[in-house]
């Protein structure tokens, strides 16, 4: 994975060895396409918390303070996330689909410091066309970060490779382990 600090823009990401973003290959690129947002990271919060804290329910949450004492934007996880669930979608059940819900559960924050992050991705039901699928992110050190339950609305083959432009997926029909998909 490879993310631009102007924006938290994503401009690489290679499961499998793919490239599935197709980022630009400079900032001046980036900045001539002005409304496409390729690579934009959307989180759960637009803009600024003043204070770098909220209050839900009686109770006060800390954020991290990012900007000058406030938190500004936030979700690079959730972004993450769900891509590793779409590429679930995508390749253990050959079709395309869109993210009905997603429910997140943040345990600590991610760190830009650690040589790398752990992401994964797994199927947990299926109800006709309806998809639940789980995805984590861990630290370089093993410790779960981040997880999510996303539900899928999936398309027919047909119908996605139709209306989305799905192309199946030309991946082994295996599942790797982290230390196989390394050597990828």
């Amino acid at each position: 994975l490879r993310v631009m600090t102007r924006g938290a823009t994503i401009v690489s990401f290679k499961p499998y060895g793919v490239d599935i973003i197709g980022g630009y290959d400079s900032l001046a690129d980036y900045e001539e396409d002005r409304g496409s947002y390729q690579g934009a990271t959307v989180g759960r919060v637009a803009n600024r918390i003043e204070g770098a804290e909220f209050c839900m329910d009686g109770a006060i949450y800390m954020l991290t303070d990012n900007d000058g004492g406030n938190t500004l934007h936030g979700g690079v996880q959730a972004v993450l996330l769900d891509e590793v669930c779409g590429w679930v979608v995508f390749h253990k059940l050959r079709t395309a689909g869109v993210t009905a819900k997603m429910e997140m559960r943040y345990h600590k924050p991610v760190s830009t410091l650690q040589d790398y992050i752990k992401l994964r991705g797994y199927l947990k039901e299926m109800r006709r066309n309806v998809a639940i699928v789980v995805g984590d992110i861990y630290s370089s050190e093993g410790e779960l970060l981040c997880e999510c339950v996303c539900t899928y609305f999936t398309f027919p083959q047909d119908k996605a490779k139709e209306t989305m432009g799905y192309i199946a997926s030309s991946v082994e029909d295996r599942d790797y382990t982290w230390e196989e998909a390394l050597q990828l």
